[in-house]
């Protein structure tokens, strides 16, 4: 699936896991429940309660694991704002997605 988006809200059952890879720059928010959050190349993980909020700060692989129900809303980063390179700063952000090996897998990249 390929869905064009600012902003993807999405429900995940506990112990489910999203993929995002190279998302550096989009806002993952918990509206409820709890998601346990780690970043390639980051030294610390996060855990994130509902209301709370995080800035994926690099591109690579971002997993996000919810540790019991949860829904949480991705604000996709947007062209031309800082954390995108300067190929994709006339980009639209795309949400591309596949179910297998029990993982939903996103992967938000910038297409012209």
């Amino acid at each position: 699936m390929k869905m064009n988006f600012d902003v993807a809200q999405i429900e995940m059952p506990r112990a489910q896991m999203l993929k995002l890879f190279d998302a550096r720059g989009s806002q993952v928010s918990c509206a409820s429940g709890v998601l346990w959050i780690t970043q390639d190349g980051e030294r610390d993980d996060v855990v994130l309660g509902a209301g709370q909020s995080l800035r994926i700060q690099r591109d690579g692989l971002t997993l996000i694991y919810a540790c019991k129900d949860a829904a949480l809303r991705i604000d996709a980063a947007k062209a031309g704002r800082a954390g995108l390179s300067k190929n994709a700063r006339s980009a639209t952000p795309v949400l591309h997605s596949r179910k297998g090996a029990g993982a939903l897998t996103f992967s938000i990249c910038c297409t012209a």
